[in-house]
């Protein structure tokens, strides 16, 4: 399954539900495998999404997501790593 991840694609976004809806504007725009939705603890906070999938779908995944829901102020960064060390995928995975 490690040598199957081509990318992996991270937005980061200052609300909870920033992050559920970066993850179904991710999913819903290009063919990517969501892996994680890390949610914060407590009232409000940071949180981020993690993908996988071939390195343009994960572009389009994390542009789509991020130009979507730049205009609110609610995007921290977003970034697409190819080719992304075993080592990280096990980690993710």
């Amino acid at each position: 399954q490690v040598e199957q991840v081509k990318a992996i694609g991270v937005v980061e976004t200052f609300t909870l539900a920033a992050s559920i809806v970066a993850a179904d504007i991710a999913v819903k725009a290009a063919p990517v495998d969501l892996i994680e939705v890390r949610l914060p603890f407590a009232m409000g906070g940071k949180a981020f999404v993690v993908f996988t999938g071939e390195v343009s779908a994960v572009r389009s995944g994390v542009n789509s997501a991020a130009e979507a829901l730049k205009d609110e102020g609610v995007i921290d960064s977003f970034t697409v790593i190819p080719s992304p060390h075993k080592d990280l995928i096990h980690k993710l995975l």
